[in-house]
């Protein structure tokens, strides 16, 4: 069971971004789209990505997501039918206040 480190506290959270609010248009790519974290919420732990499919083609569709410092977290841009729209991450990714979480799409498709 986890249990958080000591001295901090574990309140779920979600950050959510709208891809028709950000202007995505079907069959195009979107590079450098980013949800900020915003100050006075405390750091951001990402554990998992759910919802892909609702802003990128399900049947060839990929995206690209970095860390807080700009580098990506895979080597390549990942095929959403590989992850089954529900992308969980084997180890914790940090995103301090006030950083970004960053990410591109490829063949955005709204749902």
């Amino acid at each position: 069971m986890y249990s958080p480190p000591e001295g901090y506290e574990d309140f779920p959270f979600l950050y959510v971004f709208d891809g028709a609010a950000a202007g995505l248009v079907n069959g195009t790519t979107s590079l450098n789209n980013f949800i900020y974290i915003q100050s006075g919420w405390g750091d951001f732990i990402m554990r998992r990505v759910v919802g892909l499919a609702s802003v990128i083609n399900p049947t060839g569709g990929s995206f690209q997501i970095r860390d807080s410092q700009n580098r990506p977290l895979s080597s390549d841009p990942v095929l959403i039918g590989t992850v089954n729209d529900d992308l969980a991450f084997p180890v914790e990714v940090p995103y301090p206040e006030t950083t970004k979480i960053s990410f591109d799409l490829y063949d955005v498709l709204l749902a």
